[in-house]
């Protein structure tokens, strides 16, 4: 979280939005609006970069997936259509 100018923050402020809150109860209310909303930037932004994350990382696990069970079926259907065709001459 980058902090505006002027303002001291302990370092616990910087790791949470709840700390950042509490912190900004002490101060004036010019600088509190400041603190406030930076941290409320910093919390969504992390947030919507973890869900971004795990979007992407489900969307991939799903077409591994997808590919494995193509796989299996096309290893399956090669064997039984080779054996109806033997099947069906013999």
């Amino acid at each position: 979280m980058l902090v505006p100018p002027g303002i001291a923050i302990a370092p616990e402020a910087r790791d949470s939005i709840d700390e950042a809150l509490a912190l900004s109860e002490g101060l004036v209310p010019s600088q509190a609006e400041q603190v406030i909303g930076v941290a409320r930037v910093a919390f969504d932004q992390a947030f919507t970069g973890v869900v971004g994350t795990a979007a992407l990382m489900l969307i991939a696990v799903a077409l591994v997936v997808r590919r494995m069970l193509a796989d299996q079926e096309g290893a399956k259907d090669d064997g039984s259509s080779e054996r109806r065709v033997d099947g069906c001459r013999g």
